[in-house]
């Protein structure tokens, strides 16, 4: 959040315990534009920024993998 971001979202997610996680930004050719975490995260609520001020107007798809479960957004530049 914000969708559509213009220079910096927010990533916001609650885990219920300690969990290893990969949340990484792609363009619309499945190419990876960014990395926002990767790596082992605690029980807790989190609000990651993510700098797109320097990413081109688009579409890009958010991608959070954590313990072998995915879940994926759209984001709008």
């Amino acid at each position: 959040m914000p969708n559509p971001g213009q220079n910096e979202a927010h990533v916001r997610l609650s885990l219920a315990a300690s969990s290893r996680i990969n949340i990484a930004l792609y363009d619309d050719l499945g190419r990876e534009v960014s990395r926002i975490a990767n790596g082992e995260l605690y029980q807790g609520s989190y609000d990651l920024p993510m700098e797109i001020r320097e990413l081109p107007a688009g579409h890009y798809t958010l991608r959070v993998d954590c313990e072998g479960k995915v879940m994926s957004r759209s984001l709008n530049v």
